[in-house]
């Protein structure tokens, strides 16, 4: 699993590439944490280039997005394959988290479009 870093004002997006799982869940949660500084008001995980995700890495997003809507932040993911997607829609995940389609369509949603 990679991590590619971009910033736009004060949104973190880091675009994930490969597979998400137990191996390297933690790493990523860690990795998110270490990146996004208490300026960053928006953190947005593009998964465009993700195959797969476990449950461990459906973990790190719902602890993310729980610092975040917990701190008056905001959290996105975007940009999810169709074997990514049916991962979050048949664990419920889609029910507690956005998905949006694309970076730009979580820009708007933010409110950074």
């Amino acid at each position: 699993m990679r991590i590619e870093w971009e910033r736009q004002g004060d949104v973190v997006v880091a675009v994930l590439s490969g597979r998400i799982d137990g191996g390297n869940a933690g790493a990523l949660h860690r990795r998110l944490e270490e990146a996004v500084s208490p300026r960053d008001h928006d953190l947005v995980l593009n998964f465009d280039r993700v195959s797969f995700i476990s449950s461990a890495g459906l973990r790190v997003n719902l602890l993310m997005a729980k610092q975040f809507d917990g701190a008056g932040r905001k959290f996105a993911v975007c940009s999810l394959s169709g074997t990514v997607r049916a991962i979050f829609k048949s664990t419920g995940f889609d029910r507690v988290i956005a998905i949006h389609e694309s970076q730009a369509d979580a820009f708007e949603a933010l409110g950074n479009g």
